[in-house]
């Protein structure tokens, strides 16, 4: 049988809608803690087996979305910090504590905040924590510190990947922004070890070389060389206080923060350049997103960027399937 355009038995098919709201409503039930985690895990691994058996009933997509729903609670009550013994937040209450030594691995770029009218400043070293000795005994913990090393723009620090042993103070956050955990480290040291491939490292990398072309032919202008490094690949470090102000002061500072626009504008550009060479559209996504995913490793992966990625993945891959454009599904 043959249907055409508005005839009342063809139907679209949303399911992305159906689970982005199964997705929303797993976390609302989470959020709430109404049962154990284990609970969630248990009534999950039912639904997904009866999801997979009954495949063929009467009712399976709401049997899907219902096991999505379980699974989103599942997962956000694994992503949320607890106050579990194997979570660093359980130390909240005996903090500020003094001698204390961590070993973790170093999450993001570090960066530089200068003090006023000085060369020294303080090194900020996002961890994920993997253990800590306190009264001389070791125990493995997870969760997210700040380390605050003393020290010039200058030194050497450790990167982004880095695993590292530091001994300070942990105290809890004393200002907006960062973990709730932070340390005040007096001495560190990098703990080599052997590791195969890591996108990490090599997005590190390309993120110098890249650095070191942006700043070819403007050496003689360093703040346009620190604000253009800046916008393209979030490197901040260099960008002289004051300027920061002034980006904060006009509410502009979130254009330093790699995310969905940087993505979007070299995106954007990407595909004057193929439309210009005679690439199709449908085609974009076999050149686009390639090039977009090593942006994206090149500044950091940060996870606005990550997200921009995906979204950008869902539009051009579209058209090579030869999906039809639909709104709700693409909200």
């Amino acid at each position: 049988m043959d249907f055409k355009k508005g005839d009342p038995l063809v139907q679209t098919r949303r399911p992305l809608v159906g689970i982005a709201l199964s997705v929303v409503v797993g976390m609302m039930i989470a959020s709430f803690n109404l049962l154990p985690g284990l609970i969630f895990f248990i009534f999950s691994a039912i639904l997904l087996l009866f999801v997979i058996l009954l495949r063929c009933a009467r009712f399976p997509t709401a049997m899907v979305f219902a096991s999505v729903s379980l699974l989103s609670a599942c997962r956000f009550m694994v992503s949320v910090p607890s106050d579990s013994s194997a979570s660093i937040l359980h130390l909240k209450p005996k903090i500020p504590m003094q001698d204390v030594e961590l070993i973790g691995y170093v999450r993001e770029t570090p960066e530089f905040r200068p003090y006023r009218d000085s060369e020294q400043g303080v090194w900020s070293l996002p961890i994920r924590c993997r253990a800590l000795r306190i009264s001389g005994e070791w125990q493995k913990v997870r969760g997210a510190v700040d380390i605050s090393i003393q020290g010039y723009a200058t030194d050497s620090i450790p990167q982004h990947g880095s695993k590292i042993q530091c001994r300070g103070l942990l105290r809890k956050r004393n200002f907006p922004g960062g973990s709730e955990i932070q340390m005040d480290a007096g001495r560190y040291e990098i703990i080599p070890e052997t590791s195969g491939l890591s996108l990490v490292a090599m997005g590190e990398q390309w993120r110098r070389k890249a650095a070191e072309h942006l700043e070819r032919d403007i050496e003689r202008l360093p703040l346009q060389q620190s604000i253009l490094k800046a916008l393209v690949l979030g490197l901040r470090k260099e960008v002289p206080r004051e300027t920061m102000d002034a980006f904060r002061r006009t509410g502009a500072l979130h254009i330093f923060a790699i995310s969905g626009l940087h993505v979007g504008i070299v995106g954007l550009l990407l595909a004057v350049v193929l439309k210009t060479i005679g690439v199709s559209r449908q085609r974009f996504g076999l050149w686009l997103l390639p090039l977009l995913f090593l942006y994206v490793i090149s500044t950091g992966m940060k996870s606005s960027a990550l997200r921009a990625l995906i979204m950008a993945a869902v539009f051009f891959v579209g058209p090579m399937l030869r999906c039809k454009p639909d709104i709700p599904s693409s909200v």
